[in-house]
């Protein structure tokens, strides 16, 4: 068996190669990792101006999130804002938990992603108890010690 010897600039350049590929790798999932993070945050502030929104249409809390989708699709024009009802009529996605676009709402904050929503307070939180970190391994940015539920 004939040995080769590697010249170091060759080893060089294919150790720079590695390095740029896992920090190309790495880079792309930071950036997917903030995209959740301002889906989900969008749609929390949508799910409460909804919530806002029902509550001004019928003077009252709604028994679950799913009701004001069903209100918004039978009253589409019920505020004159036949542009915005889209918004109404499509249930709210969480994007930080394994179930990536969760829409499940639960009564209790278990963690298990999706919404908690509390018909008697009319409040409404992301269902994710832990750190950010537990959840999006890679991301560093501010928002890591955090959890979902408080924001």
């Amino acid at each position: 068996m004939k040995w080769y010897k590697i010249r170091p600039i060759v080893l060089i350049l294919m150790i720079g190669l590695l390095l740029a590929v896992i920090v190309l790798l790495i880079f792309n999932d930071v950036t997917f990792y903030n995209k959740q993070i301002l889906w989900t945050h969008k749609e929390l502030m949508r799910a409460r101006l909804n919530l806002l929104w029902f509550k001004e249409q019928t003077d009252k809390l709604p028994n679950s999130l799913v009701e004001i989708k069903q209100y918004a699709a039978k009253n589409s024009n019920s505020m004159g804002h036949t542009g915005y009802d889209f918004l109404r009529t499509k249930l709210c996605r969480e994007f930080l938990s394994d179930a990536n676009g969760c829409t499940k709402e639960y009564n209790v904050l278990n963690g298990e992603g999706g919404w908690y929503y509390n018909k008697n307070t009319g409040e409404v939180k992301v269902n994710l108890n832990r750190p950010l970190k537990h959840y999006l391994k890679f991301y560093l940015g501010r928002e890591r010690n955090s959890a979902p539920s408080s924001w």
